[in-house]
């Protein structure tokens, strides 16, 4: 019996290990990766630049008079960790198909819960989804709210109203362009006019636009072809307009919430979302394609400063008895339609 062929696209803790088994091969690689087998220098861009002899990752930018590092422009600027740490983070970040919890990556990289938890957010900052996107074609959107249930409060806790006026609530907005790539963002509510300026820049003109029978979707352009499918009626499907795509993603972020990171921060939602939605529109790829694919994305100059994450002179906000920025609750209590 024959063995079976290797998959490409797989790659394996120990494949990892053999691709990337010390510095300097981390650094050959982040060197190919940024400036494609040419040192070039962070500040201006010229390419007159030398390694300096004995400290792998250190170059000297001759026209500037400076020296600078393989980190600096990237999201591991300032980091005093080695990149086959960095790198280790990053082939957990790719292959956890649900994600990776700041607990668990310190576990297996062998640093503090602090840090992991500043190295996850700075990978979510390299992915970060493009707020210029344009779909064209066929287009579903859908909205979700991330919070508490009333199943699991108090009597009188209970805000015995629909999700969309709850006040604890977080508001996501989605749009699945078919065949193509999804958008997701956290809007400050649901009304028609807060959807809409999102909707407008989002969708090419001439394109389809399908959603459920939520009034706020009424508010259209005229050069979008508005379809709706009547949910509230137990119709999920009329011709090609359905919504089941993005509900699909919606199933698979609260999945990810309840599953992985049991509750987030309002404040860094957006985040989780970038996350997710980067999966999702990778999910095609292998291991490899998508470790890959992270690394060529360094390039974009990225970067994210600690006291930039935290900002400590953020609002907090008031909902129920409670005050604090943190969507709470049990795991069951986390994200519900």
């Amino acid at each position: 019996m024959s063995k079976p062929k290797p998959d490409p696209e797989r790659m394996s803790l120990e494949q990892f290990e053999r691709m990337f088994p010390n510095e300097e091969k981390c650094i050959m690689a982040l060197e190919d990766k940024l400036w494609g087998g040419i040192l070039s220098s962070p500040i201006d861009g010229n390419t007159n630049v030398i390694r300096i002899k004995g400290k792998p990752g250190y170059y000297r930018d001759l026209d500037n008079r400076c020296t600078f590092t393989i980190k600096q422009g990237t999201i591991f600027e300032g980091s005093k960790l080695g990149l086959k740490v960095w790198f280790r983070a990053i082939y957990e970040y790719c292959v956890s198909p649900n994600g990776i919890s700041s607990y668990e990556l310190a576990r297996r990289l062998g640093v503090t819960q602090k840090t992991a938890w500043f190295m996850k957010h700075r990978m979510s900052e390299n992915i970060r989804q493009c707020r210029d996107i344009v779909m064209d074609g066929e287009v579903e959107a859908d909205e979700c709210y991330v919070g508490g249930t009333d199943f699991y409060r108090k009597e009188g806790s209970k805000w015995h109203s629909t999700q969309g006026n709850r006040g604890d609530k977080a508001v996501l907005f989605g749009l699945l362009c078919r065949n193509g790539l999804l958008y997701a963002e956290v809007v400050e509510d649901c009304r028609a006019e807060t959807l809409f300026n999102v909707i407008k820049g989002k969708i090419a003109d001439g394109g389809r636009f399908y959603t459920d029978d939520a009034p706020q979707y009424d508010l259209t352009s005229d050069n979008l072809i508005h379809e709706v499918v009547n949910h509230s009626g137990k119709v999920w499907k009329s011709g090609a307009a359905c919504t089941n795509g993005i509900e699909n993603f919606w199933k698979h972020q609260k999945s990810t919430i309840r599953g992985t990171y049991m509750s987030v921060s309002r404040f860094h939602l957006q985040r989780y979302v970038d996350e997710k939605a980067w999966r999702f529109n990778t999910r095609k790829m292998g291991g490899r394609s998508r470790f890959n694919f992270f690394l060529s994305l360094l390039a974009s100059g990225r970067t994210l400063p600690y006291e930039n994450l935290i900002c400590p002179d953020r609002p907090l906000y008031e909902y129920g008895s409670r005050k604090g920025e943190r969507l709470r609750g049990r795991m069951k209590d986390l994200i519900y339609n």
